[in-house]
């Protein structure tokens, strides 16, 4: 077992000064603090509603737009505004953390498989938010970031690569770490659109015993179906996987497909086991509306909810699919403004006019701010340099030994300090 590594406190942690060994240690430390965040730039939920609310009957054209880029790389492609909801792929990845709560508990519990199960829920539910979703999100810009500060952790992201496009992840509370680069393969065949998951979901747990468990979870594939004709819907299908680095106990999960009937609609199961291959718990639920785990070999009726979802607010069917934390998500508050980076996803201008119903200024800013960021590329490629994302580096995980984009810890710092000297203004233009 690992031993828990102390950690360094954020002012030297500067990406000049901080080597791969040292940043590899980052994602092995959970108890980053010893009580609850108090960092001011996000509250509980502060408003019930978007300031422009979408016609529900509103039908998406996808088939005009898509028809024409059948076999595309579709990361490639800029999609008319018209699209996308007023979120982009940074806060998209924030959003995934709203159940971390699920994480504390599991580092809470003393029963090694239990753990597993209750990560293993914490990974399907990620997906909670996603069916119903029909419009996508704003392409983070380059060097684009954001932060999501609740009174239980703190979240940053960061779009570490445009091209193919990568955005990385470091969440962390009092008990559980994750992080991830979200970076994702897309099919199109005329008939649907799937979404491939490349990279793996690092969960670390700090054990009551002082001990540290790290997790590979791997996620499923999703798909669009009824481009042409029919009701559009996702589906989440195929075989994810928890592995305990540490004990090499495992979970399989099976995310069933809707099917003609739709009665496996969003419904899961899983099993985890022992390094022996031994099985200890049973998963299953639906990942929209509840999770319960089940001890093999008990009962059904003893079966536990260990996870229920939240109730969606009124009217969400006219902003986006949205629930009550999504959206916060682009809250912008004078109370914030002071704390944020100008590379804050909130700070979009383009976004921030489209969730506020204005299209037209929307799709010129859009335009705007990808022209800008094609300008800066090419200035990049004729100096011979590349871009050097802030936040992230690119290190060896320090179990698989494959490269993953490691947090270096120096955003909080910053934010401390208001010092953000060193980031792009990649939103300025001419509005």
């Amino acid at each position: 077992m690992h031993s828990p590594i102390k950690v360094k406190q954020e002012n030297q942690l500067s990406i000049e000064e901080s080597k791969s060994e040292e940043l590899v240690q980052q994602v092995q430390t959970v108890d980053v603090f010893s009580e609850i965040y108090k960092i001011k730039g996000i509250g509980p939920y502060e408003r019930a509603r978007l300031p422009h609310l979408k016609d529900p009957s509103q039908k998406m054209p996808f088939w005009k737009i898509l028809k024409d880029l059948i076999g595309k790389d579709l990361t490639k492609v800029s999609m008319p505004v018209y699209f996308n909801e007023p979120l982009s792929i940074t806060q998209k990845s924030a959003e995934t953390v709203e159940y971390h709560d699920l994480l504390d508990r599991a580092a809470l519990e003393s029963d090694s498989q239990k753990r597993l199960a209750l990560v293993t829920t914490y990974m399907a539910v990620r997906a909670s938010s996603i069916p119903g979703r029909m419009q996508k999100p704003f392409n983070s810009l380059l060097g684009e970031t954001y932060e999501l500060v609740t009174e239980n952790y703190r979240c940053i992201t960061e779009q570490v690569s445009h091209h193919p496009p990568i955005t990385a992840l470091h969440c962390e509370s009092k008990h559980a770490t994750v992080y991830s680069a979200n970076s994702t393969t897309m099919k199109f065949n005329g008939r649907y659109i799937s979404f491939q998951p490349k990279e793996p979901i690092f969960i670390v747990l700090k054990l009551q015993n002082g001990e540290t468990e790290e997790y590979d979870c791997s996620l499923p594939n999703i798909t669009i179906h009824n481009l042409i004709l029919g009701r559009l819907y996702i589906d989440m299908m195929g075989r994810t996987y928890c592995t305990n680095l540490m004990t090499g106990e495992k979970s399989e999960t099976t995310w069933k497909e809707k099917g003609w009937s739709g009665t496996n609609y969003n419904m899961v199961e899983g099993v985890t086991k022992n390094a022996e291959g031994q099985s200890g718990y049973q998963m299953l639920g639906n990942f929209t509306k509840y999770i319960k785990i089940l001890k093999i070999g008990e009962s059904e009726d003893t079966a536990e909810e260990v996870w229920k979802a939240r109730p969606k607010p009124e009217l969400s069917d006219q902003m986006y699919q949205f629930s009550n934390f999504t959206l916060q998500l682009n809250q912008l508050t004078e109370e914030m403004r002071p704390f944020l980076p100008h590379t804050d996803s909130r700070l979009r201008p383009d976004q921030r006019a489209f969730e506020n119903g204005d299209i037209d200024k929307a799709t010129f800013l859009k335009h705007k701010l990808e022209e800008l960021q094609r300008a800066r590329r090419k200035e990049l490629e004729k100096s011979g340099m590349h871009h050097k994302p802030a936040y992230f580096e690119k290190a060896p995980h320090p179990i698989t030994g494959e490269e993953t984009w490691i947090y270096t810890g120096r955003y909080w710092s910053d934010r401390e300090r208001s010092d953000w000297v060193h980031l792009e203004r990649i939103y300025d233009c001419d509005q």
